[in-house]
């Protein structure tokens, strides 16, 4: 979806990466409700808010960045992420995933 926004809808990369993640939250937030139906209440609090405090961190410290890198090169170092994603998660499912 990033390179379609980008390319085709000419839309800047920042929008495009924070439209991605929120994608990502409410996918997420949808999965963690289903799992809560299905697996019931029990939950490991201490990991939830450990979590939830490093997510806050990495929200907070990715605005500062942000807010300070061009947008061309954060374009570039988002498709690089991408690429290494892209190739970690192949990798892992051909060769590590039993």
């Amino acid at each position: 979806i990033v390179p379609l926004l980008v390319i085709f809808f000419g839309l800047p990369i920042k929008t495009v990466v924070g439209t991605t993640l929120a994608i990502v939250v409410c996918k997420s937030f949808f999965g963690f409700c289903g799992d809560l139906i299905k697996l019931g209440l029990v939950l490991e609090y201490q990991f939830l808010f450990g979590f939830g405090a490093v997510m806050i961190l990495g929200v907070l410290i990715g605005t500062v960045i942000s807010n300070k890198v061009d947008g061309e090169k954060l374009k570039t170092l988002f498709g690089w992420f991408l690429l290494c994603m892209a190739i970690f998660i192949t990798a892992n499912e051909l060769f590590i995933a039993k």
